[in-house]
């Protein structure tokens, strides 16, 4: 991409964006209620719901689109977006360890568009 183009400057704004939309899906409650939560829910800024896993995954394809991530990132990247859009895992409950993955994915995010930033 080149650096000076006017959607350089746009991407770097969007991105700048997505770091606070990082931050606000960290600090989405990690609890696990006891009983399951639908769109009527009070409190709904809990990790368990599906919704966080899409705000993931829709960062995550906007940054591979845009080439932010090293080779080596990529594979869990990818393997993350199959996993946590997949019907399967729309269907089930949320697990500590899921929420514990994105917790890890959305780091990984923050630390590559700081990079790509920089």
């Amino acid at each position: 991409m080149d650096e000076t183009s006017p959607n350089a400057e746009h991407i770097k704004s969007v991105l700048s964006s997505a770091i606070s939309n990082i931050d606000e899906l960290l600090n989405w409650n990690d609890d696990i209620p006891t009983e399951i939560l639908d769109g009527t829910a009070v409190d709904k800024k809990f990790k368990v719901r599906k919704n966080w896993f899409q705000g993931i995954v829709g960062l995550t394809g906007f940054c591979k689109m845009v080439g932010i991530f090293q080779e080596e990132d990529l594979e869990e990247i990818n393997k993350f977006e199959i996993e946590y859009s997949s019907k399967s895992f729309n269907q089930s409950l949320t697990t500590a360890e899921d929420i514990e993955r994105g917790n890890q994915i959305l780091e990984l995010l923050r630390k590559s568009i700081q990079s790509y930033l920089s």
